[in-house]
């Protein structure tokens, strides 16, 4: 979704459509569950009706209640970090406690 901040590499954030191929961003292997800047090699350009869901999200750990959303298309990875798993966006509707 235009607007949608990407952690950049150098600590910073850009709008992803402005995000580059060649530009380092903060990224987490779904497999090895390791984050490390890499480099964008590919953009991916969707055009036509999306289904999009919206998952709340708690921000401040056990701290507090503070909360925020993630909307993503459907069919989209989210990371699970208490789990060390990626896990599909539409999965996680619904199922408080798994972000």
């Amino acid at each position: 979704m235009p607007g949608t901040t990407v952690l950049m590499a150098d600590g910073g954030y850009r709008a992803i459509e402005d995000v580059e191929v060649g530009d380092e961003v903060v990224a987490t292997d779904p497999e090895l569950g390791v984050t490390e800047a890499r480099p964008v090699v590919d953009l991916i350009v969707g055009d036509g009706e999306k289904q999009l869901v919206e998952v709340t999200v708690d921000t401040d750990g056990d701290a507090g209640s503070a909360a925020g959303a993630v909307i993503a298309t459907g069919g989209h990875p989210l990371w699970e970090d208490d789990r060390g798993r990626s896990a599909d966006v539409e999965g996680l509707s619904g199922q408080p406690g798994r972000l």
